[in-house]
């Protein structure tokens, strides 16, 4: 099972608004479907569905502590408001060169208009103390035992200048203490003197990622909008899945259009990067100290995005490198291309370049895609060199509205691996979801997937809402799927900070069910879930698991 995290699933307002809370944050990570997403970028966002990031009233170097924005959009943000004044509408953050309609109402849920003159001031010496506290407890039943999991998360806000952060978490596999993932962060900010310095568990996002990336990096091309990187720099890290996280000292400091940032980690590994930003695009240098440096850049010319970065491996004397553009052709077409070459003897543990089958290493791609309306369409074409291999992948989405309270979601895909004893390889996944006005939702749907043999899946599910203070989720799913080849993937609604795309194999049925129970300052969640076997060659066990969680904003 892939277990990813969902911190703002329920704290949305209804069912529909949940589905249009994971849309937003697929357009804003280039990404077609929710099987797509990570811990790492749902742990980005969570805050922001709950509590909104005021884009009038904080300073650049917040705007880019976010993360939620690039620094592109902030130098134009910045600008405009100096000329112009505040940002009072969606309609106008959309005139604003970096963000277009398309991304201006995927942030619509993330940011707030308040403005600097609506806004009394409050004391120098005022002090505001913000609490967010996340406590779960999980109970699994599988061949007869019981094992437990246990997650805790706390950030404590001192105003704007400091933020306390540690998250904690044991799976069921491990003991309860001590715990099996720990991550902790200090970070203080500076108003007057614009830097971010950070202590204990960061990331560090520069360039294209071909160099350094922390945290999760989509490997593959399912939209357009997954060609391009948006660096974000250095910012604290709050995730009970720090697989790539540094964890040691870090800091950025800003002058003007130029932003410096460096770090050192508690292994002795050291790195930095020193970049220019503008309305028009951003320039980049990163460098760390295991020889590895690279030059990146951004630039907006007309309806034209160009995006490059070209590392050097010093130790290797190996040149990578990667360059794409995306046209946007109006509001409803856009297309993206990209070419990459990374050769065998380039390797950077810290990569998080675009790539389809490699970590950034012996891979030579060329990459089409193109958005329209509600349908992507994307083609990689990938050579691996060093191994002799081969792979060509497509892939459609099309999801368009069919009525008011009626979507239907199509996705087809094919991979070919010619050195492969099963070269070919077919998936399809059809969905319809429907809405009532009053909470009330259904869904209904299949998957297919064809390699070595052929597997299929059938699910259903009801949903019911009542403002922010109930909702509940109710899903079934039958599956047969024969051989490990043909598993299929299925995004699977849980708990916050601990919910699922669970993988199928095997004949049988999987019953799930979410409740959430939500007051002023505390929220209640609870999920149980059932898997039951059935015409299996080999016994295979069922399972059982019940989860409950508390959690507390003060």
């Amino acid at each position: 099972m892939l277990i990813i995290s969902a911190l703002f699933i329920a704290l949305l307002h209804d069912v529909k608004a949940q589905d249009r809370i994971l849309e937003s944050l697929m357009v804003l990570n280039g990404i077609a479907s929710e099987e797509e997403l990570d811990l790492e970028i749902i742990e980005r966002y969570e805050a922001y569905a709950s509590h909104p990031l005021k884009i009038n009233l904080l300073s650049a170097n917040r705007l880019k502590a976010s993360a939620l924005l690039t620094r592109f959009q902030v130098a134009s943000l910045v600008e405009y408001r100096l000329k112009y004044g505040d940002v009072l509408s969606l309609q106008e953050l959309a005139l604003i060169d970096g963000f277009g309609e398309e991304r201006a109402k995927a942030l619509e849920p993330f940011i707030s208009f308040e403005s600097r003159y609506g806004v009394k001031e409050r004391g120098r010496d005022s002090l505001v103390v913000k609490l967010e506290s996340q406590e779960s407890f999980g109970l699994k039943s599988s061949e007869g035992e019981l094992s437990l999991s246990a997650l805790s998360k706390t950030r404590l806000f001192f105003s704007d200048a400091l933020c306390v952060a540690y998250a904690l978490k044991s799976s069921y596999a491990s003991a309860l203490w001590p715990p099996e993932v720990s991550s902790w962060s200090l970070v203080a900010y500076g108003n007057r003197i614009p830097c971010k310095i950070v202590l204990g568990d960061f990331n560090a996002k520069f360039g294209q990622g071909l160099v350094q990336w922390s945290g999760f990096s989509l490997s593959g091309f399912s939209s357009a909008a997954s060609f391009a990187k948006h660096p974000s720099g250095i910012g604290p890290a709050w995730t009970t899945a720090p697989s790539s996280v540094r964890r040691g000292i870090a800091a950025d400091l800003a002058f003007g259009r130029w932003t410096v940032s460096a770090f050192i980690d508690f292994n002795g590994n050291a790195g930095g990067n020193i970049s220019r930003y503008g309305r028009k695009g951003e320039f980049g240098f990163a460098a760390l100290s295991d020889g590895l440096a690279s030059l990146s850049y951004r630039y907006a010319l007309g309806k034209m995005d160009m995006f490059a970065e070209y590392a050097l491996d010093w130790k290797e004397r190996s040149l990578a490198g990667l360059s794409g553009l995306t046209y946007n052709h109006s509001y409803d077409l856009k297309s993206s291309l990209l070419l990459r070459a990374y050769p065998a003897d380039y390797l950077s543990p810290y990569s998080g370049a675009v790539r389809s089958s490699t970590k950034a290493t012996d891979e030579l791609g060329l990459a089409l895609a193109m958005d329209y309306h509600s349908l992507s369409l994307s083609l990689d074409a990938v050579r691996r060199k060093g191994r002799d291999k081969r792979q060509l992948k497509g892939r459609i989405d099309w999801n368009p509205k069919v009525s008011e309270n009626l979507e239907l979601r199509l996705r087809l895909s094919y991979r070919w691996k010619p050195e492969e004893s099963f070269p070919h390889k077919e998936e399809a996944k059809m969905e319809l979801r429907y809405f009532y006005n009053n909470g009330f939702g259904m869904n209904a749907g299949m998957a297919m997937c064809h390699n070595r043999g052929s597997s299929k899946l059938l699910f259903a599910g009801l949903s019911a809402a009542n403002g922010k203070k109930f909702s509940f989720f109710l899903r079934g799913t039958a599956f047969h799927v024969d051989h490990w080849d043909d598993r299929i993937y299925l995004y699977d609604r849980d708990l916050p900070g601990s919910f699922s795309v669970p993988s199928f194999y095997g004949r049988g049925v999987y019953l799930s069910s979410l409740l959430s129970l939500k007051f002023r300052y505390i929220s209640l969640y609870a999920k149980a879930a059932w898997m039951e076997y059935y015409a299996m060659k080999e016994e295979k066990p069922g399972k059982f698991e019940l989860k409950v969680q508390m959690n507390f904003i003060f």
